[in-house]
């Protein structure tokens, strides 16, 4: 009777200590939701925005992205597909950062002049969907360059922010713009042509699961080379835009070394790269797409691989 007394005593004891270590565990955890809530620098999700803006304030320039659906389209400074994956990475960096301190609720106006804050030079801007638009301006970076000074539009107080959130702030249109050379699924493709000057013209058929050189020589192809360019084709991003008027322009597509011709399964039109004369100052080459004017570069390393002798694409006996 005696033990079943105690045994009963250590159980209620046990059962006790682990409620009250729950309810300490579950205290610790509100608390730290607290914290990283009054240290986050935005209430944002990138879920919310439909819209954002980067602009320099100075020099007057702005880079305007707005959300199209499912996608991101660059409407300013030129109209463009945007990067989904670099705007993503941006709006993550940004939205989830957190401030460092603040330094002041209601800082005299030498003191915004001191820290860059009375004329500042970056603004970010954000639209979250059914909301007004949120605006934080970066000042000066602080005497060890790893902190910058930064206050939403329509506050007093100044923050301390890390470094990095200013530079992520000044984008470029390159780093969010669509870089895809081709956009296409290597898998959907039924033929494949390349067309080289001064080398053999190369056609790959791909049909019920067979892989076929058509020209130069009727044979089988080998389907691992095939796809291993088709893919590089895919996953090769644009190295550069020059200006549309510029002057590098003039005889950039005036001899075309290669065109890549991709036609997927149930197309009705092929996808076509034209490949021009080389970039030297960038080390590259000057490319465009069949269906528009638009000329990029491209690395040289890609050219390389669609000159190669036709024999890489053929199965070895």
């Amino acid at each position: 009777m005696n033990f079943t007394r105690k045994t009963i005593f250590w159980v209620i004891a046990l059962v006790f200590l682990g409620g009250l270590f729950h309810l300490l565990d579950e205290r610790a955890e509100t608390n730290k939701k607290i914290e990283q809530k009054q240290l986050s620098l935005f209430t944002l999700t990138a879920d919310d925005i439909t819209e954002f803006w980067s602009a320099n304030l100075k020099t007057r320039t702005r880079i305007q992205v707005t959300r199209d659906g499912k996608e991101w389209k660059i409407t300013e400074p030129i109209v463009t597909k945007g990067d989904a994956k670099a705007i993503g990475k941006l709006l993550k960096n940004l939205l989830e950062a957190r401030k460092d301190a603040v330094l002041f609720e209601d800082p005299p106006p030498d003191k915004l002049q001191e820290l860059g804050l009375d004329a500042p030079e970056q603004e970010m801007g954000f639209v979250p969907r059914g909301h007004p638009a949120v605006v934080i301006h970066f000042g000066n970076l602080g005497p060890t360059h790893n902190v910058a000074y930064a206050r939403f539009q329509g506050e007093r107080r100044v923050l301390r922010v890390h470094s990095d959130l200013k530079q992520e702030a000044n984008q470029t249109v390159y780093a969010l713009r669509d870089k895809s050379i081709l956009e296409f699924d290597p898998l959907q493709m039924v033929r494949l042509e390349l067309t080289r000057q001064g080398m053999a013209k190369v056609i790959i058929r791909h049909e019920q699961d067979r892989w076929d050189m058509v020209e130069p020589v009727p044979m089988r192809a080998n389907m691992a080379k095939v796809l291993e360019t088709v893919y590089s084709i895919k996953n090769s991003e644009i190295k550069a835009f020059p200006e549309p008027n510029a002057d590098e322009l003039t005889h950039a597509m005036d001899e075309v070394q290669v065109t890549v011709s991709i036609l997927l399964k149930d197309a009705k039109a092929p996808h076509v790269l034209q490949i021009g004369n080389k970039d030297r100052n960038r080390r590259g080459y000057y490319a465009k797409r069949g269906d528009s004017s638009i000329i990029f570069v491209i690395e040289e390393d890609l050219v390389a691989a669609l000159m190669a002798h036709d024999t890489l694409w053929r199965e070895t006996q």
